[in-house]
Parts: C-alpha cells; structure tokens; sequence
C-alpha cells in the first residue's frame, strides 16, 4: 500500500491541529521550522483542537534553528514553557495535553510532541490514556 500523506491544512485549516500517533496508513504532515520550512509528517489521525496554543509563541525559543543539534537547552525550556501553557489552559477540560518530555528532541517551531489524556468525545466513548501526539500551532513563516 502507498503511503497516504495528507496536509493537515486540508483536515483543520487554520485551527490548530493535535495528531495522535496510531497505526492508520496516514501520515499528516506541516510546514513547521519557522523560515526552514521543514515539512514533518507523523502517521495517526488529525483532530481540530481550535485557536490552542496559536497564542503560544514557540518561534520565540529559536524559530527555525530550534532543531538543530546543539540548541537542546532551548528546546527543554521551550517545553517546560508550553507545558506550563498547557496547565493553565486546559484547566477544567475533559481532557488534557502536556509536552512530551521524552521526545524533546523532536521539537521544531509550530511542530511539539505531546502526551494527551482523558476524554475527547464521551458520545464516541473516544477517550485516551498516555496517547503520544504532536501539536501543529502554525508556522511563523
């Protein structure tokens, strides 16, 4: 089977964008890495998550020159950052999204990877526990 890649502008639009890492044969994908214009892809499915974290000014940490191998100490306050953000703005939801310590390594501005848990839909019972994803916030390019 061809690999299905899938902009996930034609999914969300200019919302923000959570995918979750699943098994699923698409593999969405976004301009992220400020002016690098980087295009990383993850394969799961895409979910619309609204305006989160499009206040959140990840280009701030080191646009597109985050990535790159000897910017690690910018990256993890860069996650300790959105992980606050996190915190505060899913206070009171059914679910919830924190910075994927463990993946530090794989941040690029608009580009985070994240954990998420609790309940997205209850009519769906569409529900999760530790799910590992990436947040797709725009690119500031």
């Amino acid at each position: 089977m061809k690999k299905q890649i899938v902009p996930v502008d034609l999914v969300t639009g200019d919302l923000t964008t959570l995918i979750i890492l699943r098994s699923s044969g698409i593999f969405y994908t976004a301009q992220c890495g400020g002016i690098g214009c980087t295009h990383p892809s993850a394969e799961g499915f895409a979910i619309a998550v609204g305006e989160f974290a499009q206040d959140f000014d990840d280009c701030s940490f080191g646009c597109h020159y985050i990535s790159d191998a000897d910017n690690g100490e910018a990256r993890q306050l860069l996650g300790e950052a959105f992980d606050k953000y996190c915190l505060e703005k899913c206070d009171g939801w059914r679910w919830n999204i924190r910075f994927d310590f463990d993946r530090v390594a794989e941040v690029q501005e608009g580009w985070l990877p994240v954990i998420v848990n609790g309940v997205i839909d209850e009519f769906y019972d569409f529900a999760f526990q530790n799910a590992k994803g990436f947040i797709h916030n725009g690119n500031c390019d």
